[in-house]
């Protein structure tokens, strides 16, 4: 998503604190993400999937919120 932010602000600066974003990057950066799983064993997920899953709820409605925020200011 940082990264989806930074191109859309080289197109036009967004208004919104954004922060959620960076945030949950902050508390993630360690946690493998998407495909980056799959190169990952097996027992390591499993051990460190606590850790995934409280980052998700610590952060999920936030970034849900800031998701719909987004998407109304640009289909105006």
């Amino acid at each position: 998503m940082n990264k989806i932010i930074t191109w859309i602000n080289d197109i036009e600066p967004l208004k919104e604190d954004l922060s959620v974003f960076r945030d949950y990057d902050i508390n993630t950066d360690d946690l493998p993400l998407g495909t980056e799983r799959f190169n990952w064993n097996i027992e390591k997920l499993i051990e460190i999937e606590s850790e995934f899953d409280q980052a998700n709820l610590l952060f999920k409605a936030d970034i849900l919120w800031k998701c719909k925020s987004l998407i109304a200011s640009f289909s105006k």
